[in-house]
């Protein structure tokens, strides 16, 4: 319910008239779970899977296209801690957000997500050290925008 309407913490407790903290508590322990159910589904596909599903589009004018890379950001609510808020706030998005790597193949499956980064953090230092570049071959090539 939070992840889908973007709902408050204070807003939850209200509805259910339950502590903060308690539904603090409640969304960590599942969003750990999903982790943990879901984190199979991401994988790094082989370079011959990504040329075998390639749609022809991509055949013809990137045929060495591994995948395509964002860095996204994701509102949070804004940090008690001075630190934690200087380590998320976004001069970009002009609020605090946590930012990650995500990487899909041209056929259009999630193939890399990186850890939560604070949002101050530039999307080069971001890829750098999210662990995606080790993952690439010589001769890949990777779509992102600037």
């Amino acid at each position: 319910m939070r992840l889908r309407l973007y709902l408050m913490l204070e807003d939850l407790a209200y509805r259910f008239q339950i502590s903060k903290s308690c539904v603090s508590t409640i969304f960590q322990t599942w969003i750990d779970v999903m982790f943990i159910r879901l984190k199979h589904l991401v994988t790094w596909p082989s370079k011959k899977a990504v040329r075998t599903h390639m749609p022809q589009i991509f055949t013809d004018l990137y045929p060495k296209c591994r995948c395509i890379i964002d860095c996204s950001e994701i509102f949070m609510e804004r940090p008690v801690s001075f630190q934690a808020r200087a380590q998320t706030y976004s001069h970009y998005k002009k609020h605090n957000t946590v930012k990650v790597l995500i990487a899909i193949t041209p056929f259009g499956t999630i193939s890399f997500i990186s850890r939560c980064w604070g949002g101050r953090v530039s999307d080069k230092y971001l890829t750098q050290r999210s662990g995606f570049l080790p993952l690439l071959e010589p001769g890949d090539t990777v779509m992102a925008d600037r």
